[in-house]
């Protein structure tokens, strides 16, 4: 049923939301000195899993059943309890202090109201009076949040680390990278299946390019920052990501897979190369403690974001097409596609002109 649909992706993602800083602030307190080294070999890996579920899944939706699909997990998750219980390094947590539900409370409705604002935007069942409403009240609870999180000594997010200007910048990159950059695998399938009629298999096989480049850029990495500076790594891949939309939106309107798959081949070898670059800096300049907060309230932006950047995607689509619902029966205009990726490219160019300046870039965090 739907219930239990909704109900069971609810529990799923609350506790991986306690999985995912963990696994974070483990990598940041083991590998601090080679971080970036570390990164590359973990982006392909983060990748795999969000691009290989559309093929996954495509091939069990076309060939057997989709109910099949839940039944990947099991498999998936008695291998990585078995690693977890035969290599995951022993680790005694510092905490000694309650957990902050009054922050928690605070932070969750903030969240969820600006969540449900976005993805109702275009529902004509819910008044516009109620969207603003919420919307206010969404801004309101940010704010009170941090305020209150100021004034306590150990709030459930910690925003100390956002003092530090290194910290602050990258994370924003970071965030706009994932926010604009990586929707692709949601972008893709829908395009190819209600404008050419792929199958949930085909589909899921064109995001095979973006492994393909992150899995290259591994191999990469060292060699462009032993020739080039992470400064003119990460501008010379903002303006990449800024064609690579700019062709979408062309290549969308007059479609070409060879082109579609090299662009997608572009952007996935990008990612791979900028997430290691910007997790390297991210946490260069905060001490052993504030990495750890970083780390949960980076892993926490990353989760937001991802259903932020999901809600725009949909939002631009419906607004340029001017359907009210939006499914998979939907047939689109093209237009509305190149639409969302001129869309796109415009976001990443006002944020690269009002970040363009960059602070000074450290390469280890501090004792």
């Amino acid at each position: 049923s739907f219930f239990t649909l909704v109900l069971s992706r609810g529990l799923q993602g609350m506790f991986g939301a306690f999985i995912s800083p963990v696994c974070r602030l483990m990598v940041v307190q083991l590998f601090k000195q080679r971080l970036a080294e570390v990164m590359a070999k973990i982006v392909p890996i983060f990748l795999m899993g969000p691009l290989l579920g559309p093929l996954i899944g495509g091939a069990i939706t076309t060939m057997i059943s989709w109910r099949l699909i839940f039944f990947i997990n099991i498999p998936v998750g008695l291998f990585t309890l078995a690693i977890i219980f035969l290599r995951f390094p022993r680790h005694q947590s510092e905490v000694n202090y309650r957990f902050d539900i009054i922050g928690f409370v605070i932070l969750s409705a903030a969240l969820v109201s600006g969540l449900f604002v976005i993805e109702t935007l275009t529902v004509q069942m819910v008044s516009n009076l109620l969207k603003i409403a919420l919307l206010i009240v969404s801004i309101s609870l940010f704010f009170s949040y941090c305020f209150y999180a100021n004034k306590r000594q150990h709030p459930i997010i910690a925003l100390d680390a956002f003092r530090n200007k290194s910290y602050s910048y990258f994370t924003v990159i970071l965030m706009t990278t994932q926010f604009f950059i990586g929707n692709m695998g949601f972008i893709t399938p829908l395009y190819v299946q209600t404008q050419y009629h792929y199958s949930a298999w085909e589909s899921g096989l064109t995001l095979t390019p973006i492994v393909a480049g992150a899995l290259m850029s591994k191999y990469l990495l060292k060699y462009i920052r032993d020739q080039f500076d992470d400064k003119r790594i990460i501008i010379s891949l903002w303006i990449v990501f800024i064609a690579i939309q700019f062709s979408m939106a062309e290549m969308m309107l007059h479609f070409n897979l060879y082109i579609l798959l090299l662009l997608l081949f572009i952007n996935g070898f990008g990612i791979g190369i900028m997430m290691p670059v910007i997790s390297q800096n991210i946490y260069g300049g905060l001490s052993k403690k504030l990495a750890g907060d970083g780390a949960i309230i980076n892993t926490a932006l990353r989760q937001a974001m991802q259903a932020f950047a999901i809600s725009f995607v949909v939002l631009v689509l419906i607004l340029a097409s001017s359907q009210i619902k939006l499914d998979w029966h939907t047939v689109l205009p093209k237009s509305s596609y190149a639409t969302l990726m001129l869309v796109n490219a415009i976001g990443m160019i006002v944020t690269m002109l009002l970040f363009r300046r960059m602070p000074k870039i450290t390469t280890e965090l501090t004792a």
